[in-house]
């Protein structure tokens, strides 16, 4: 009875906590603004954003529904992380998973451009 009890209050507090909006870094409310508006646009869920401090990879990436951003792109210019954005909202709009092609990559593209036209 007491594994029971447990259990349920562990999922009530985990509901609790994944429930709502995903709270970002207050640094990261720009991005998440243009996350939100784009996939909007589109009817989509926003892709959850993942705050990271990689120096060694891509400053964004998508994967797996989930929005990796970089810390060092927070001195980016809106000029620069708008279309890089919007690429990696390309290949959740397009419903790209796991391993990208190049055919992939040329549709994330496009479907930058026409995210930005749109907003």
């Amino acid at each position: 009875m007491t594994r029971i009890l447990i259990s349920a209050l562990l999922l009530m507090y985990v509901g609790c906590a994944t429930a709502g909006p995903q709270q970002v870094p207050p640094e990261y409310a720009h991005i998440q603004d243009f996350v939100a508006k784009a996939s909007a646009a589109y009817g989509m869920d926003i892709p959850r954003i993942v705050a990271t401090d990689w120096e060694d990879r891509a400053a964004i990436r998508y994967q797996d529904r989930q929005l990796y951003v970089s810390r060092k792109t927070l001195s980016y210019s809106d000029a620069i992380l708008e279309p890089l954005l919007a690429h990696e909202l390309g290949h959740h709009i397009l419903g790209h998973r796991g391993s990208v092609s190049p055919q992939d990559e040329a549709a994330a593209n496009a479907e930058a451009v026409r995210i930005l036209a749109k907003l």
